[in-house]
C-alpha cells in the first residue's frame, strides 16, 4: 500500500507551469492553495507520460541517450542524437562549445567529451521547465513503498543502491550464503551501520530462503493475513560463472513467481556464450604473401646440394615457395607470428611480410555471391556484426569488404526449419545459394555453446507469459563468454526506456510474450532461435546439468 504522502509534491511556480496544469490526464490533480502536484498511480509509465507533458521532454530524452553512450566501455569520443526542435527556454552555457553542441541544420545534439555527473545535471537543468522534471522525478524516488528480494549479495551494491533511489522501500532481503562476503562488504565496502538495520540479510542458500518464505506465505494466508510479496527480485548468485544448479530449475522458477506481486519483475544474471554459425565459414586453407629480399637463414635446416630450401619444423606450416613467397596452411595464430617475427626481428621487409600473410590467413571466407537484399542492414559498418531486418532478426551480417562488397552471413542460436526454408526461398533457383545455407543450418544444429542460455530461458517461459533477454555487450550480441540479463514477469513491462544514470542501456534481443496460457506465444527477435538451443527441454529439481551445458564456457575461460 502506498500512502498519500508518496504521490504528492511540491511544486515550485517557473514559466509554463499553468499550461502544463492544463494539460495533466485524469491519475493526475493540482491544488494551487499548496502548489501540490497529486497523482494516483505511480507506475512508471504514468510518470513518463506526466513528464512528456513539457515541451523539453525530447531535450532530456537526447542528454540521457547521449549520457548512456559516453559511459560505454569502447565509447569513440563522439556521439550524436536528433533533437527537432531544440526548446527554446534551453541556452546552454558558456564552457560546454567543446563537448556539447546542436546543430540546427543536422537537427542533431552532439557530445564530444565525458562529461561529469555535476555537468550532465547541469544540463538536464537548464531551460524553463527544469522544475518539472525535477517533481516528476521526486515522485518517482519516493514512487512505492517497494519490496525488493536479493539472491546473492556481492558487494551489497544494488540493494543499497535501493536505499538511496526509493528512501521508501518497505523491505529490502538479502539471502547470501557466505558470512565472508556479509562480513567482507561490512568492514571493507562501506556498508554502514544505518544501511544495516534496513537491509535483511539471511545467510544460508537462496533456495532455502525461497521455500521458508513461499511455506510461511501459505500458513499466514491460511491465517488470514496477507502474505510477504516482492515488486522486484534480483538474482545474482554464482559459482565463479556457474549459476547454482538448484537455482535455475522450473520448481525454484514457480516459487519466485508465487513471490512477486503482480506487477513484480524477476531479473537474473546468467554468463554464457550465445553461438553464431558463420556462412559459408572458414578461412581460407592456403595463403600466400610476396616476401621483398630474401628470406632469413635461421628459417630454414642447413642447406643440402640439390635440395629445395627445407623450413625448420618449429616454423611451419610456413613454407618458402621458391621465387618470392611465403605460403601458410591455416590460421596464423598470435604465438607463432610473435616466433616467426623473433627470427629477423630487425629485417623490414619480414616483418611487414608477417603482418600482411597473418592477416591473410584470419581472413573470413565471404559468400561467393551477393548478399540478397532482404537480409541487408539499412546501415552497415564494415567489420562489425550487425542484425538482418525482421523477418529476419535471427540472423547477423558481416562486411569483410566494401569494395566491392563482400558479406560473411551469420546464424544465431539454432536455425529452424522455418527459418531455412525463408532463407532458401530468397533465391529459389539458386543452387549455391541453397547448398551454402543448408550447410549452415546443419553446423548450427551441431553448435555446443549457448545450451544453458536456451535451457534457461526455455524454464522462465514455462513459468512466466513474459520473459525478454538482453545482453550486456555494447551494441549486438556477441560470440564470446558474456553476461546475458533474463528479465521475467506475469505483466507486460514497459522496455522500451530502461536505462542507469550513465550507464548500459539497451533493448532486448529476445522476447516472448503470451498473455493467456491458451494462446500460442509471440516470438520477438531472436527467440525463436534462441530457444532452439534448448532442444525442447526445461530444467528441472531432477535434471539441471548446469556445469555439463557451460562447458564451453570453462573451456573458452582456459
Amino acid at each position: 500500500p502506498q500512502g498519500p504522502e508518496q504521490k504528492s509534491v511540491v511544486l515550485p511556480d517557473f514559466p509554463g507551469r499553468d499550461e502544463l496544469i492544463a494539460r495533466l490526464p485524469a491519475s493526475a490533480s493540482f491544488d494551487a492553495a499548496s502548489n501540490t502536484l497529486t497523482v494516483t498511480s505511480i507506475e512508471p509509465v504514468e510518470l513518463r507520460t506526466l513528464r512528456n507533458l513539457a515541451s523539453e521532454a525530447d531535450y532530456w530524452d537526447a542528454l540521457e541517450q547521449l549520457r548512456s553512450e559516453v559511459a560505454a566501455e569502447n565509447w569513440g569520443g563522439f556521439s550524436a542524437v536528433e533533437l527537432s526542435p531544440f526548446p527554446e527556454g534551453v541556452k546552454i552555457p558558456k564552457g560546454f562549445e567543446l563537448k556539447l553542441r546542436y546543430d540546427p541544420n543536422l537537427e542533431t545534439l552532439a557530445v564530444y567529451e565525458v562529461l561529469t555527473p555535476d555537468e550532465w545535471e547541469q544540463l538536464f537543468n537548464l531551460g524553463t521547465q527544469a522544475s518539472w522534471r525535477r517533481a516528476i522525478h521526486s515522485l518517482g524516488q519516493r514512487s512505492a513503498a517497494i519490496s525488493t528480494m536479493f539472491i546473492g549479495g556481492g558487494g551489497f551494491i544494488f540493494p543499497r543502491w535501493i536505499l538511496h533511489e526509493y528512501p521508501q522501500a518497505a523491505r529490502v532481503d538479502v539471502a547470501e550464503l557466505d558470512p565472508a562476503v556479509y562480513q567482507a562488504v561490512r568492514q571493507e565496502m562501506g556498508l554502514t551501520d544505518a544501511e544495516d538495520q534496513r537491509i535483511h540479510t539471511v545467510i544460508g542458500d537462496a533456495r532455502n530462503f525461497v521455500d521458508d518464505r513461499v511455506r510461511w506465505n501459505d500458513e499466514a494466508v491460511a491465517r488470514g493475513e496477507a502474505p510477504t510479496q516482492y515488486d522486484f527480485i534480483y538474482g545474482d548468485a554464482f559459482n565463479d560463472f556457474s549459476v547454482p544448479w538448484h537455482l535455475t530449475t522450473r520448481e525454484f522458477t514457480q516459487k519466485v513467481h508465487n513471490l512477486l506481486t503482480p506487477r513484480g519483475v524477476f531479473l537474473a544474471n546468467i554468463i554464457e556464450i550465445y553461438p553464431r554459425t558463420e556462412v559459408p565459414g572458414g578461412t581460407a586453407q592456403e595463403s600466400l604473401v610476396s616476401l621483398a629480399g630474401s628470406p632469413p637463414e635461421a628459417l630454414f635446416l642447413p642447406a643440402e646440394a640439390g635440395h629445395e630450401r627445407e623450413v625448420r619444423s618449429e616454423y611451419r606450416p610456413l613454407e618458402w615457395v621458391a621465387g618470392s613467397a611465403l605460403k601458410y596452411t591455416g590460421v596464423m595464430v598470435d604465438p607463432q607470428l610473435n616466433r616467426l617475427r623473433n627470427v629477423a626481428p630487425e629485417n623490414a621487409n619480414w616483418q611487414q611480410a608477417l603482418t600482411e600473410l597473418s592477416a591473410k590467413t584470419r581472413e573470413r571466407q565471404s559468400l561467393p555471391i551477393p548478399l540478397p537484399a532482404a537480409l541487408r542492414p539499412d546501415l552497415v559498418y564494415p567489420t562489425t556484426w550487425l542484425a538482418c531486418p525482421e523477418p529476419f532478426a535471427g540472423l547477423d551480417v558481416f562486411q569483410v569488404h566494401s569494395e566491392p562488397e563482400q558479406f560473411v552471413l551469420g546464424l544465431r542460436g539454432v536455425t529452424t526449419d522455418r527459418l531455412a526454408q525463408e532463407l532458401i526461398a530468397l533465391q529459389p533457383d539458386n543452387r549455391e545459394w541453397a547448398l551454402l545455407i543448408e550447410a549452415g543450418v546443419e553446423r548450427s544444429r551441431k553448435v555446443q555453446p549457448g545450451r544453458f542460455l536456451g535451457r534457461y530461458v526455455a524454464t522462465m517461459t514455462a513459468v512466466f507469459p513474459y520473459v525478454a533477454v538482453f545482453s550486456t555487450s555494447d551494441s549486438h550480441p556477441s560470440d564470446i563468454r558474456d553476461t546475458f540479463v533474463v528479465a521475467c514477469s506475469a505483466s507486460p513491462q514497459d522496455l522500451k526506456h530502461l536505462q542507469g544514470d550513465g550507464g548500459w542501456a539497451m533493448t532486448p534481443f529476445a522476447e516472448f510474450v503470451r498473455p493467456t496460457a491458451d494462446v500460442q506465444p509471440e516470438l520477438r527477435g531472436q527467440m525463436e532461435v534462441l530457444l532452439e538451443l534448448a532442444d525442447g527441454q526445461v530444467l528441472t529439481d531432477d535434471f539441471a546439468p548446469v556445469d555439463n551445458l557451460l562447458r564451453p564456457v570453462f573451456v573458452d575461460q582456459e
